[in-house]
């Protein structure tokens, strides 16, 4: 699973899904062996977890029937994104029954019915919204003191539609009271600010997260988006920074438009150091490659950085 993530952060994207089909394959003969551990139903949960938020063409595993169904049926059935969320969902509650007093499988499970209602539509979508809220309050409540519960229901907070900016804002504040070194609630609490056209204390939280972490890409994206909504140019060099660290949505197109821009507006002088010397156009094309085969592209700018559940 560790190789799995490794080839993901990578962009080895099918080599990622391999190498998850295999701890799959592996998970399941454990399980027919001994069915009452509940670190294996865990992992289980993990890996389908893992494959649905992968790219369109890649969100599908073999699942042997007889584990579906029963019995003694030879054949495998092809699994999708849609009900890869939902097995996932079904392992991490198995896992529960057999530990109840584990709340990280709870957090766990709540992340799991968020990004499945982030990818889903028609009726059952808010009521994933409202799973995810009832296990991230039930997180928090059991142990207040650890930050991820928080950010979880800030997340959820901030996803649901419409969003819930003051429970968001409250859950934020409260993760990175519980840890002041946290990068991502910090940054989360940062886009919360950017949304409500808060810059000051955007860019006050920002700037902290990067303190806590300058490796972490959010905080820089966070950053350049304010640089570019006062007009300033060093946006390009924040957003150039961010595709250094990762790859993300924002930084990818964000970093691509102000490429464009560039070449399209800019002196020579600017040219020859911002494009020419600094690789540019190459780069530029890479990430927006990496961009327009995530499962979730959008096709406009737009002014925001996505929060993390983690």
């Amino acid at each position: 699973m560790y190789q799995a993530r490794e080839c993901y952060r990578d962009q080895r994207i099918g080599t990622a899904r391999d190498h998850a089909q295999v701890v799959l394959d592996k998970l399941i003969l454990a399980i027919e062996q001994s069915s009452k551990l509940s670190c294996l139903w865990k992992l289980l949960a993990d890996t389908c977890f893992f494959v649905a938020k992968l790219p369109e063409k890649y969100c599908c595993m073999m699942i042997p029937k007889s584990f579906l169904e029963g019995g003694y049926l030879k054949e495998t059935t092809f699994v999708e994104k849609e009900d890869l969320y939902k097995m996932a969902a079904r392992f991490y509650c198995k896992a529960i029954n057999l530990t109840e007093d584990n709340v990280l499988i709870w957090h766990d499970l709540g992340v799991c019915y968020l990004y499945h209602a982030m990818n889903t539509e028609g009726n059952g979508k808010q009521q994933l919204f409202l799973y995810s809220l009832a296990v991230a309050r039930h997180c928090t409540s059991t142990n207040p003191s650890r930050w991820q519960h928080w950010n979880l229901l800030g997340n959820v907070a901030m996803r649901k539609d419409p969003p819930n900016y003051a429970l968001g804002q409250h859950a934020f504040i409260k993760a990175v009271t519980a840890d002041h070194n946290t990068a991502v609630a910090w940054t989360n609490l940062g886009i919360l600010y950017l949304l409500m056209d808060n810059i000051k204390l955007a860019n006050k939280a920002f700037s902290q997260g990067q303190r806590s972490d300058p490796n972490y890409v959010n905080s820089w994206i966070g950053q350049a988006l304010i640089a570019e909504k006062m007009g300033h140019e060093e946006a390009m060099d924040l957003f150039r920074h961010s595709t250094q660290l990762g790859q993300q949505q924002q930084g990818s197109l964000g970093y691509g438009h102000w490429v464009c821009q560039t070449l399209l507006t800019a002196s020579d002088d600017v040219n020859i150091y911002s494009v020419h010397n600094m690789h540019a156009v190459p780069v530029a094309c890479d990430v927006l490659t990496w961009y327009t085969d995530h499962p979730k592209f959008i096709v406009c700018r737009n002014p925001r950085v996505q929060f993390s559940a983690y």
